[in-house]
């Protein structure tokens, strides 16, 4: 379990991002979780998101918050053992029981 899950505070999340970080590269923790509390401090930030990770609930419909360079999103996905974009929304709506928006957003 990793630090985003034991900890909502903002500025501990952000504060602890680099170790987390360093924590995934050696291989102690799976980068699915380090792209995950990336993506939350960016999103919290107001800022893109770059793994795709976040979602919202806009107009009774789950819906990402915006992807930086979106079109590269399931290349960045891949590369740390994320499912694509499309899956991933389909995931988001068994999970949580809610319609999606059914759109990958784009920049």
């Amino acid at each position: 379990m990793t630090l985003h899950f034991i900890c909502g505070c903002r500025r501990c999340q952000k504060e602890n991002l680099p170790f987390i970080k360093r924590a995934a590269k050696r291989g102690e923790l799976p980068m699915q979780d380090y792209a995950l509390l990336f993506d939350r401090v960016l999103v919290s930030d107001g800022k893109p998101q770059i793994y795709g990770t976040q979602a919202k609930l806009e107009n009774n419909k789950l819906t990402f918050y915006p992807i930086k360079d979106a079109t590269k999103a399931d290349k960045r996905r891949k590369k740390i053992g994320l499912p694509p974009l499309a899956e991933h929304l389909k995931e988001l709506e068994e999970i949580y029981r809610l319609p999606t928006n059914n759109k990958i957003p784009s920049n």
